[in-house]
């Protein structure tokens, strides 16, 4: 049949299209742009044999695990007179120096007579190179033959049929080391491990500052999604897929590598949306193949995990979007004091990379041990896996830092469904049908919210469809610091009798000046709530990330109804007699006995370079391993424990 002008995505097929985001080739309009082995070559896309030839090239490298790099396009064929070029050469080596396979396209609709001539041309280029074996291919019919073992003028013995009876990779079988759930299986790995080889992966994606490192981790992340994918699905006894065999090409492994994500968004299309295919050089992927393959990262400790991904990311992100990441001192130090339990339901509004979240995995996981000790393995299981998917709950504007946090909580074993991403706190809506009901719903609010930046009225990407005099610390104003509007959001978010931890610059605690609207932020939490405790940091607590900001750890508690009625039934009494709001909401705290925990850290628990320091006034140095002292002696949390 002759081929006719057809519509260009009725041509492009699966195959094709899976080079195209691979980077193999490139169609842009009338043009397509091989990147094979040597310079990328263009050709008319607009010429029926192209379109063979693309099919050709995209069944040797897709189905049949032939490396890109040893594939050229238009290669001389010497001793031939005039000039000819075969079509498609694949090779045997890196250096494409030895001929393994000659193609010869032709457009399709080809009478019985322009294929014979077509063969003959073949045998004439594939002698000529000394290859070992031939392909015609025309679409709708192709012929394979064995060159090498029979004389050159044979057309009839040597042919092995059409090109379905190419053999993968050269003919070669591929060994596997990594047997699932066996003695040479994948295997845990200590912090400093993990964090080298999550290092050494993206910088390979990273190529030395050639892909922006958000972009980078996107398709890094892909790569973890699918090996979290081959830790968890494959049977006992059978390799692992997640690895390069011995004798594979990069095309094969590669090719392994796409199923498997295509795989993993399929069953969990909650990270990755549907159709999103990893866009890196196969041989890319197969170099943090080989990095990633020995590790198993759903085995190792999640304390090494959420350790090594802290490193990770807040280098890697370091003060990018004017997020700060937080060390993990202060979150395990917030969460801690908060005292988390296993029927809490907690929520970080401005999640990031999830550092909060997972510490709040992490210590209910452990009471939960520690409190139900002698229950049986499947009963714990049960009781932490359903704290995990239904009571841990994160937002996070940016869409790369939502999936950041989504694969972190995915490699801690759950909770990241619960991930709103790009969309503000400050919405009134939210997609997840979990967040529907938002208002009043938390237990535990957690986090470090962005400060410092002002939102204006009518920003659309801050505040979506609310507008500042949505909010009582807004109202009347054009801008205001976001750690403002976000605190106030943070009062919704919690049921009454819950409980705020915030790591808040110090201006909202003390500024004075009226134009600084810290005041009014504070006569609204006056108001809705008690402060439990304030925390002052050291200067260097944020200085790795690049923020020179003085902050302070803030712990709330919004009234709880009988205490909102003591508190309000003051105050309104105050007013009455004439006092100042500010008299009133003091008489208010008086009448409802509420004190306020204060303390100051010099040391952290790191230095201000961000090296690791045994100095930790927060809870001590014996919690190194995520387990919080309950009395923690001589620290600023057992002390504040003591107090409440």
């Amino acid at each position: 049949m002759t081929r006719k002008e057809p519509s260009r995505s009725a041509e492009i097929t699966d195959s094709i299209a899976a080079l195209q985001s691979r980077g193999i080739l490139a169609i842009a309009g009338a043009r397509i742009t091989y990147r094979l082995a040597g310079p990328p070559r263009a050709y008319s896309w607009n010429d029926p044999e192209e379109w063979v030839r693309a099919s050709t090239i995209a069944f040797l490298i897709v189905a049949r695990g032939y490396p890109a790099h040893r594939i050229r396009t238009e290669v001389a064929v010497p001793r031939r007179t005039p000039s000819d070029f075969a079509d498609v050469v694949v090779f045997s080596d890196d250096r494409c120096r030895l001929p393994y396979l000659v193609v010869e396209n032709k457009a399709d609709g080809q009478t019985a007579r322009g294929h014979d001539r077509a063969v003959e041309q073949l045998f004439g280029n594939a002698n000529s190179l000394r290859a070992a074996f031939a392909l015609y291919d025309s679409g709708s019919e192709s012929r394979f033959f064995d060159v090498a073992n029979h004389p050159p003028t044979e057309r009839v013995e040597n042919h092995l049929g059409d090109r379905e009876a190419i053999q993968s990779e050269y003919g070669r079988m591929p060994e596997y080391r990594l047997i699932a759930n066996t003695d040479s299986d994948i295997s845990p790995v200590s912090a400093r491990e993990l964090s080298n080889g999550i290092r050494h992966a993206h910088s390979i994606i990273w190529s030395g500052g050639r892909r922006d490192p958000f972009r980078a981790f996107e398709e890094w992340s892909k790569l973890l999604f699918a090996k979290v994918l081959d830790e968890r699905l494959t049977p006992t006894d059978n390799p692992r897929r997640f690895q390069a065999g011995a004798n594979e090409t990069t095309a094969t492994v590669a090719n392994r590598i796409h199923a498997l994500f295509r795989r993993a968004v399929q069953l969990d299309p909650t990270v990755f949306p549907g159709g999103t295919r990893i866009g890196l050089p196969d041989r890319k992927v197969v170099d943090v193949v080989r990095i990633l393959q020995p590790i198993s990262f759903t085995r190792t400790d999640l304390d090494s995990i959420g350790l090594a991904f802290e490193t990770f990311f807040g280098s890697v992100f370091r003060g990018e979007l004017g997020q700060y990441f937080t060390m993990r001192p202060l979150a395990r130090f917030i969460v801690g004091a908060l005292d988390i339990r296993p029927t809490h339901t907690v929520l970080d509004p401005t999640a990031g990379s999830g550092g909060f979240l997972l510490e709040a995995l992490l210590q209910v996981w452990r009471r939960i041990g520690r409190d139900y000790e002698g229950s049986t393995d499947s009963e714990i299981t049960r009781l932490r896996t359903d704290f995990a998917q239904r009571r841990v709950f994160g937002i996070e504007i940016h869409e790369t830092l939502a999936k950041i946090c989504r694969i972190n909580l995915l490699l801690h074993h759950d909770g990241h469904t619960n991930i709103e991403g790009d969309r503000s706190c400050l919405e009134p809506t939210f997609r997840l049908a979990r967040l529907a009901d938002w208002r009043d719903r938390f237990s535990r609010v957690v986090g470090n919210p962005p400060f410092g930046k002002k939102i204006r009225n009518g920003d659309r990407d801050a505040l979506g469809s609310a507008a500042l005099d949505d909010f009582e610390v807004a109202r009347g104003r054009r801008k205001v610091p976001s750690e403002q509007v976000i605190l106030e959001r943070a009062m919704d978010f919690l049921e009454p009798g819950g409980r705020l931890g915030f790591v808040v610059p110090d201006g909202l605690l003390n500024n004075a000046g009226l134009q600084s609207n810290c005041p009014r932020t504070r006569r609204m939490l006056a108001r809705r709530g008690r402060i439990l405790a304030i925390v002052s940091l050291p200067d260097h607590a944020f200085r790795r990330s690049g923020a020179q900001n003085k902050t302070s750890i803030l712990l709330f508690e919004k009234f709880a109804k009988d205490r909102e009625e003591v508190f309000s039934e003051s105050y309104r009494e105050a007013i009455g007699k004439g006092k100042t709001v500010d008299e009133a909401i003091v008489a208010g705290h008086e009448a409802a006995e509420h004190r306020v925990f204060l303390g100051e850290a010099a040391e952290v628990g790191y230095s201000p370079t961000g090296t690791p320091s045994k100095l930790n006034d927060l809870y001590g140095s014996h919690a190194e391993t995520g387990y919080l002292d309950p009395d923690a002696p001589g620290t600023i949390l057992g002390e504040y424990r003591r107090f409440r």
